[in-house]
């Protein structure tokens, strides 16, 4: 007996099914199952295809999209693809919280919003380097909107695009050296080119002199404007960095990586590079990224985000606050105590840094007493700062990479906090990316925004959330990102 039949034996007579196999962009999905076992925890899931849907029973890594069956043998469930972006689907209804197929899966198709046009994010490409005599894998799908069909039009023989947007080919002891592809993308009859590049290094002698993170609030996963998910690729893919640290995540670290072709983490962390978790506290996640095998290259990478409540700058607008109210209202919040247990966490990897640098960033809900200086005090309401998070992760090592580069914090403030709210709200600069590492320096820092077409008066004064005209904005966030670059010396 096979390995498929065994996985259908006790659901032969269970039937799936969606209502259509071509969904428009305003169209919800119904999903219909009959005959199931009817367990509690039964779901439905959509995954990408091609993609990290279940195998053999086992999972390949989480749903794009889910629900529960709630315990129902014969029900339906209704979606409004709020997490899935144009593109190709398959439908899973899977028994009880695991990976075995209660019936032969479905797929399905979103289509792009009428009138589209198949466009590619950016005219070049730049994809992580391959190794001779080592399979490669790379994918360009995530890096264009409404498109069919992908192809290569020019590039290396060993090199080959498939129509869903996988780059794949084994280089030989011959091709080390920089590879450009033309690409084209196709929907209907419209066709369009972009470039790709990429270097092949030898088999033993790897090198990365450069490496590029991103920290990013996605702001409720990308939901806090409108086609959030599209406009959020589209950020990070313009960015052209390494690896981006997601706070807020909801389901885009797996969305967002599978349609890169990207290593992700639920917990909020992409990289183009492969990586290990090492660890989870409250509000921080610790990786380790290996960015070449041979000689082996790895860094630590921590992304934070710690407790929002307790905001020091909204008090220091009060008249009559004083110094001590401003420290006892932060060490009111959760944040002082995951300051230290993050630090604590990440001890043994700050006292390795020769070998594996250490990059740390998120969203830390606070400022900084490089930037709330008795010199800036005007900028502050008056108030200059020691606040213990930046004190702590200066003694750690850490030096602020924005900081480092632009000293003066009257000249280049840096604000991230917030690129919509700009009347009456307090700006301040509380997303962060910090660094250790003896040969691993900051070359370019900068404060990382696409267009912002509406900005309100407070966050308070939209509910602590969103009007209309800014669900309209092209940046999907109300924070800022946090862009470095880094020279990784040999």
């Amino acid at each position: 007996m096979t390995s498929a039949l065994v996985l259908f034996l006790s659901c032969t007579a269970t039937t799936f099914s969606l209502d259509k196999s071509v969904y428009r962009p305003e169209e919800t999905i119904r999903a219909t199952w009959s005959g199931s076992s009817g367990g509690q925890k039964d779901w439905v899931g959509f995954y990408p295809t091609p993609g990290n849907a279940p195998i053999r029973g086992k999972s390949n890594g989480p749903a794009t999209l889910w629900k529960y069956c709630d315990g129902k043998a014969n029900g339906s469930l209704t979606f409004d693809k709020s997490g899935l972006p144009p593109g190709q689907y398959v439908a899973h209804l899977l028994k009880e919280d695991g990976y075995v197929d209660l019936a032969p899966p479905i797929k399905f198709r979103i289509l792009p919003p009428p009138g589209a046009k198949p466009r590619f994010l950016v005219g070049e490409i730049h994809l992580r380097h391959a190794v001779t005599s080592q399979p490669y894998l790379a994918r360009i799908s995530g890096y264009a909107v409404n498109v069919d069909s992908f192809a290569k039009v020019t590039g290396p023989s060993w090199v080959k695009v498939s129509a869903d947007g996988l780059i794949s080919g084994t280089p030989g002891s011959k091709d080390s050296g920089d590879v450009r592809l033309t690409l084209s993308a196709r929907m209907g009859t419209e066709k369009i080119f972009a470039q790709a590049s990429f270097n092949v290094q030898p088999k033993g002698k790897e090198k990365v002199s450069s490496l590029s993170v991103l920290s990013y609030n996605v702001w409720v996963g990308l939901g806090g404007v409108k086609d959030g998910l599209r406009k959020g690729l589209e950020s990070i893919v313009q960015a052209d960095v390494d690896m981006v640290g997601i706070v807020e995540p909801g389901q885009t670290p797996q969305v967002l990586g599978e349609k890169l072709g990207w290593h992700h983490d639920p917990d909020g962390f992409i990289s183009k590079y492969p990586f290990t978790k090492l660890s989870s506290g409250s509000g921080f996640s610790l990786y380790r990224v290996t960015v070449a095998e041979s000689p082996r290259k790895q860094l630590i990478v921590g992304v934070c985000h710690f407790d929002y409540q307790h905001y020091v700058p909204y008090l220091a607008q009060k008249k009559g606050t004083t110094t001590e109210m401003l420290m006892a209202e932060e060490n009111a919040s959760q944040r002082p105590r995951q300051y230290r247990e993050f630090v604590a966490a990440a001890a043994p990897y700050l006292n390795n840094t020769d070998r594996e640098p250490v990059v740390v960033m998120g969203d830390f809900n606070t400022a900084s007493h490089l930037d709330w200086t008795e010199a800036n005090r005007k900028n502050h309401a008056g108030h200059a700062l020691d606040f213990p998070g930046s004190i702590l992760f200066e003694k750690a090592g850490l030096i602020d990479t924005y900081r480092t580069l632009h000293p003066d914090p009257a000249k280049d403030p840096g604000v991230t906090w917030s690129p919509i709210y700009v009347g009456d709200e307090p700006r301040d600069r509380i997303d962060f990316v910090y660094s250790k590492g003896e040969r691993f320096k900051p070359r370019e820092s900068k404060v990382y925004v696409t267009k912002v077409e509406s900005t309100a008066s407070s966050w308070l004064a939209t509910g602590n959330g969103a009007t209309e005209a800014i669900r309209n904005n092209t940046w999907p966030s109300d924070h800022a990102a946090v862009l470095t670059r880094f020279r990784w010396l040999p």
